[in-house]
């Protein structure tokens, strides 16, 4: 993770490099307020309206040339850079790091102020995808109902097994109207269903990646 860290700080201090003239967000923020107000029909690059520019597909010199194109027409001077889907390269790879260059050389060329989202779209802090494939036993985990044991009315379960898997299990009637905790031990439980049908619902934890 270092690893990526570090490249995608010296990028972005490249792209800063890259645009003189343009100042950080820190020197965005410190503005006079009698600057802005001067400036507030026709603000500069760093105020100016922006699109969020998701790439999908194959971002080539073309399809690129074409949206910023499209953008300015429309009176845009400022662009955020999004990772799409579906694109021929890894995120965060050479060759990813290689299309935006020349993205950013197209914006730079039409004057345009660029931004880049931090992410491989949603969600946050999973780096498009590479916590998922490279480390799988740190993806998102839930609590998720796994089997469903039915229960009568006049029924009743001794030592029924539920596996080592169940974390829990809860009784929920069969109107749905009532529930109550069912006590695992040793891996089974015990259940008297009284007057009511029953379902007794078994619970697990399960990795699940959006």
């Amino acid at each position: 993770m270092r690893k990526y860290l570090s490249v995608t700080v010296l990028f972005i201090v490249a792209l800063c490099g890259t645009a003189a003239g343009q100042r950080s967000w820190e020197g965005i923020h410190r503005t006079e307020t009698s600057v802005l107000k001067e400036n507030f029909d026709l603000p500069p690059v760093d105020f100016a309206s922006h699109v969020i520019w998701g790439w999908q597909g194959d971002m080539d010199l073309e399809t690129i040339r074409h949206d910023l194109d499209s953008m300015v027409a429309k009176g845009f001077r400022s662009v955020i850079f999004e990772a799409g889907y579906g694109l021929p390269y890894e995120y965060l790879s050479d060759e990813w790091f290689e299309a935006i260059r020349v993205g950013v050389e197209e914006a730079k060329k039409r004057g345009m102020k660029v931004w880049l989202i931090d992410e491989g779209k949603y969600p946050s802090g999973f780096a498009g995808g590479k916590f998922t494939s490279e480390r799988p036993d740190l993806r998102m985990q839930a609590l998720v109902v796994y089997d469903t044991i039915p229960v009568a009315a006049g029924q009743e379960l001794r030592s029924h097994g539920v596996g080592a898997e169940a974390l829990s299990a809860v009784a929920v009637s069969a109107d749905g109207i009532s529930n109550r905790m069912v006590p695992i031990a040793d891996g089974t439980i015990d259940f008297r269903a009284g007057l009511q049908d029953w379902n007794i619902l078994l619970v697990k934890d399960d990795f699940r990646t959006a």
